[in-house]
């Protein structure tokens, strides 16, 4: 048997029982219309459990996706939701979320175990990957190569042909001639059901120094969206090799929309934000891209090779980690440094630049390999992603004209008092426990 709920939250029902409560019939009919009016969708429909939908789907439609889902159920899910509809003339392709461990009314794409899509026209339907599928959709979706999972493992995605200008090398995706900062959280697991994928935070804004990349996204390749997660804040999309989300939405983030490598094609959520295709925790004016590629040993764009299980992206003996500045040379070459914005500043490197790196990676390589791990989310390596990049901003204000002599005042008169006072309350714990101290 079918269960309905209202969408779109227990506001409406709670609304509804209070009108209940009032003598006018007229409130009472007035609030059965506005509840009979609106959307639902089934919380069981013939034995296939839902979720909370992250968009508006219309009951025939979600018919469809139960037939098929009852022909091809996903292990493990406990909960499906469709994520997005996209509509090429007469056929309908919907993304669909399979959901394990999360609320079904308050989840998100972490909580995915796998993300697929389904086309119909109404009459025939067919799941990605089915001969039904490739029919329903050979007029408007191409063949393009996309990464198999197992396949790639041990390998590489791309290939340098040493010319950047000729290449069919991925480029980076963000504006060329521009710098990004690698986020704190450094290369991570990418989450959204992508299982051995990493993700990396290509993190800008307004107050981040000279160059920095404006609110673009440019495709890394040729490739073709297969997957959309769309909700009131941002868009996540798959496309070949790569994942792109925190989106802020248009017309061209649908299933079969086709990307071109180093052509921008949408632009980034600013701020903070939570829901269910993403979530940020960022500055006001900040923006940055979460950027998923498949966990293989290394992949190669154009200007730098990104190694996932290394821990940042390297050219040459240059390594660029968390906090650390990546600049985009594009497809003519160009500078392939680190981009230091302490070189925009004084046009070349600092002495303290050496300094501050050789201590962080002294305490990354030298003092924290030699602890144990205590966890799978290796706690250390937050800690010093944190402090690497509290020390980067203070020496990038150190190579400006910042007057920081206040701030190095309290910080040396922090570092004094700090000890003091710990010495002293050890000492009147002591003299409390031993009374003739």
């Amino acid at each position: 048997m079918d269960k309905y709920y209202f969408q779109p939250g227990s506001g409406w029902r709670l609304f509804y029982v209070y009108l209940q409560r009032m003598d006018k019939a007229i409130w009472k009919l007035i609030a059965l219309l506005i509840l009979l009016s609106m959307p639902v969708h089934r919380v069981v429909a013939d034995g296939i459990p839902y979720a909370r939908h992250t968009v508006t789907v219309p009951l025939f439609i979600e018919d469809i996706v139960t037939s098929v889902l009852l022909a091809n159920p996903v292990d493990g899910a406990e909960y499906y939701a469709v994520t997005d509809i996209t509509t090429h003339g007469s056929v309908y392709v919907v993304s669909v979320a399979a959901i394990k461990g999360c609320d079904p009314q308050n989840w998100n794409l972490d909580c995915a175990i796998k993300l697929f899509t389904i086309a119909t026209d109404g009459t025939f339907s067919g799941l990605e990957g089915s001969p039904e599928y490739a029919s329903l959709t050979s007029a408007f979706m191409n063949d393009y190569e996309q990464y198999k999972p197992g396949t790639l493992n041990d390998g590489t995605v791309g290939g340098d042909d040493g010319d950047y200008s000729n290449s069919t090398l991925p480029v980076l995706p963000f504006k060329p001639g521009t710098k990004v900062v690698i986020g704190s959280r450094g290369i991570h697991d990418a989450g959204f059901s992508l299982t051995g994928w990493k993700a990396i935070d290509l993190v800008s804004g307004t107050d981040i120094g000279s160059g920095a990349a404006p609110n673009e996204v440019y495709a890394s390749a040729d490739s073709e969206i297969t997957y959309v997660c769309r909700d009131d804040h941002s868009v996540a999309v798959r496309a070949g090799n790569f994942l792109y989300a925190h989106l802020q939405d248009n017309a061209n983030l649908t299933v079969g929309y086709n990307l071109s490598r180093g052509v921008k094609f949408a632009s980034m959520v600013v701020g903070s934000f939570t829901d269910t295709c993403g979530w940020a925790n960022q500055q006001p004016n900040h923006y940055h891209l979460h950027f998923g590629v498949p966990g293989v040993t290394s992949v190669q764009f154009a200007g730098w090779t990104l190694r996932p299980f290394e821990g940042g992206f390297v050219n040459g003996n240059t390594w660029v980690r968390a906090g650390d500045y990546l600049y985009n040379p594009g497809l003519t070459g160009g500078d392939n440094s680190a981009g230091d914005p302490a070189e925009q500043i004084k046009q070349g490197n600092s002495f303290w630049d050496g300094i501050v790196s050789a201590m962080i990676n002294v305490i990354r390589d030298g003092i924290l390999e030699r602890f144990p791990e205590r966890s799978e989310t290796n706690y250390q390596d937050v800690y010093i992603n944190a402090s690497s990049v509290v020390l980067r901003v203070f020496f990038i204000m150190l190579s400006t004209s910042f007057d920081l002599s206040f701030f190095a005042f309290f910080m040396i008169a922090m570092f004094i008092l700090e000890p003091a006072r710990v010495i002293y309350k050890l000492y009147m714990s002591i003299k409390k426990a031993i009374p003739f101290v």
